[in-house]
């Protein structure tokens, strides 16, 4: 119970919040869109109708862009007649701060890292309250489900592979789950595919033994083909190309119009700015009204998020002279360098918003890298970070959502 009560404390300001900001967590919001998608596949269509905000138009007719996978989590509710997009969305946000604990502690184990209680709670209040995690879970919307519900994902799929890891080996049914749920997360977003670079370190660690490292080949490779079969048919049946997720359709907002309309989703002109708004655009506290100001084109994640700056202190000595810890150090940093190159030349920094929800990408695995810094930081300086970094997420929150009510 002594667990489980700070788990509670949580879950009950997720609960507070979310009830705050949108006055009934039964509600749908002003974009419910997985609700309307699974309506439309109750009448055996995969587009939505009378909307048109944000989706794409193909053939006069409106689909979302954004992954199949969320409905998976989402279907259950919507079973059960729960069609509300700022409930299931709420529920995944707090089961992500339950998943990432579990992750941690497996993390912990698999490397043989002691924190005291309070650095091990430290990287969790982190994930709940100084990542876009407690932004995105409060409203529902559907750029803020997508995000919540893949990441919900991708920390199962993180979970069992650590598990397995730490069977040594030898509990088939985890290493199944984590490349099963690795396909989800990638279906549910895109970019999430980069994290199957995780696998290569797995298989540093398993090439020498055989008939395990067989059986892992085989499996992966069977369902990341049933992956990509399922995401060329879904893309196929909508816009007859395989490779078509929507955005080539894509109706934008005013303030994307032009990059949208010209086919430049990518380039390397988007990099000075995004550059500026991710690090370089900091939050604003006044003292004066005591309100945090921020730009809805997003702010610096060292301003917001300030657990960042432990990556700082990752590549110490001591990891570098542990094989097990330097392979898994390079290929999360590739992991996330790879995302954040793709985040950097994209045309949006995901406008409206408090803080960079893009960045929700990252922040698992860059908690989990931070887990080898804070062994050896002070818990004062910690400390400071996460009275800073909570007082602005939440009044941070509260003051967007009175902008931008849902």
């Amino acid at each position: 119970m002594r667990k489980l009560i700070p788990i509670l404390v949580i879950v009950i300001i997720y609960l507070i919040f979310s009830q705050l900001i949108t006055g009934n967590i039964f509600k749908l919001s002003y974009y419910p869109y997985y609700t309307f998608l699974l309506d439309s596949f109750s009448q055996g269509k995969l587009f939505i109708s009378s909307y048109s905000h944000d989706l794409s138009l193909f053939e006069g007719k409106y689909y979302p862009y954004w992954g199949i996978g969320p409905t998976l989590f989402i279907y259950p509710f919507y079973l059960f007649g729960i069609k509300s997009d700022v409930f299931y969305t709420l529920i995944a946000g707090i089961l992500n701060v339950f998943l990432f604990s579990l992750l941690l502690k497996e993390f912990l184990l698999n490397f043989k890292i002691k924190l005291s209680k309070f650095k091990e709670f430290f990287l969790v209040l982190c994930f709940a309250f100084i990542s876009p995690n407690f932004f995105l879970s409060l409203n529902g919307r559907i750029w803020h489900t997508e995000k919540v519900i893949s990441v919900l994902f991708l920390l199962l799929f993180l979970y069992f592979l650590f598990k397995y890891v730490n069977s040594n080996f030898k509990k088939f049914s985890y290493i199944f789950l984590s490349i099963l749920l690795f396909n989800i997360a990638w279906l549910s977003r895109l970019t999430f595919i980069f994290y199957g670079l995780m696998f290569v370190y797995l298989t540093l660690l398993i090439y020498k033994e055989k008939i395990v490292f067989k059986k892992f080949i085989i499996t992966f490779s069977v369902l990341f083909l049933l992956g990509i079969s399922i995401f060329a048919t879904y893309n196929y049946a909508r816009f007859r190309n395989s490779l078509e997720t929507g955005l080539s359709y894509h109706i934008p907002a005013a303030r994307y119009a032009d990059a949208v309309f010209s086919k430049k989703l990518f380039s390397l002109n988007y990099i000075p700015h995004n550059l500026e708004t991710y690090f370089l655009n900091p939050i604003k506290i006044s003292l004066t009204d005591g309100k945090v100001y921020f730009d809805p084109e997003g702010n610096s994640i060292l301003s917001v998020y300030p657990f960042f700056l432990l990556l700082f202190f990752l590549f110490q000595i001591k990891h570098l002279k542990d094989k097990k810890k330097l392979y898994f150090l390079l290929v999360s940093a590739l992991v996330l360098v790879f995302e954040f190159v793709l985040i950097l030349l994209y045309f949006a920094t995901g406008w409206v918003q408090f803080g960079s929800r893009y960045i929700a990408d990252i922040v698992p695995l860059a908690l989990l890298m931070s887990a080898f810094a804070v062994e050896s930081i002070s818990s004062l300086f910690l400390l400071l970070i996460l009275i800073y970094g909570i007082i602005i997420n939440l009044f941070g929150t509260l003051f967007f959502y009175q902008k931008f009510p849902i």
